[in-house]
């Protein structure tokens, strides 16, 4: 009897402790909300068709929120960075050095070709080739490339 009352009260506790980790985790932090105001976040490609869009991400646990954009394109990686060299630079973005390229791999499905930042916003592009997985559907055709744009903090 008494053994078990002292399970109870021990499961009890870490009930509680659990309850509250997961409410603290859960809670938006505020970046998520900056984010959709950022400076950036709904610059269009006008020479690519929007694939898939993820703007309803949110931020947890003081890690930061990102919005994505994924496009077909024929168009270049020159014509892409010229395009987002201007847009982005109007809205104060300044372009970034970036890493050497990892080695090629199959796992790959792109390589960043220019990243920006403004304050505490980052603004990362990414080319990549078909094949390429659109949610649960793979695209095979149709396009060059395709760029993966995404916004975060």
């Amino acid at each position: 009897m008494k053994g078990t009352r002292m399970f109870l009260y021990v499961a009890l506790g870490l009930a509680a402790v659990a309850v509250v980790v997961i409410a603290l985790f859960l809670q938006d932090d505020g970046k998520a909300t900056a984010l959709k105001a950022a400076p950036g976040q709904a610059v269009v490609l006008p020479f690519g068709t929007l694939l898939e869009r993820y703007d309803n991400v949110t931020s947890t646990g003081g890690a930061g929120a990102y919005l994505q954009s994924v496009w077909g394109t024929d168009a270049s990686a020159e014509q892409i960075l010229t395009f987002y060299d201007a847009e982005l630079g109007k809205l104060g973005y300044q372009p970034t050095a970036l890493p050497p390229p990892p080695p090629p791999s199959a796992e790959a499905q792109s390589v960043c070709i220019r990243r920006y930042t403004q304050g505490p916003f980052t603004y990362q592009l990414n080319l990549g080739q078909l094949p390429w997985k659109v949610g649960s559907r793979w695209l095979k055709t149709g396009y060059q490339h395709v760029l993966v744009a995404r916004l975060s903090n």
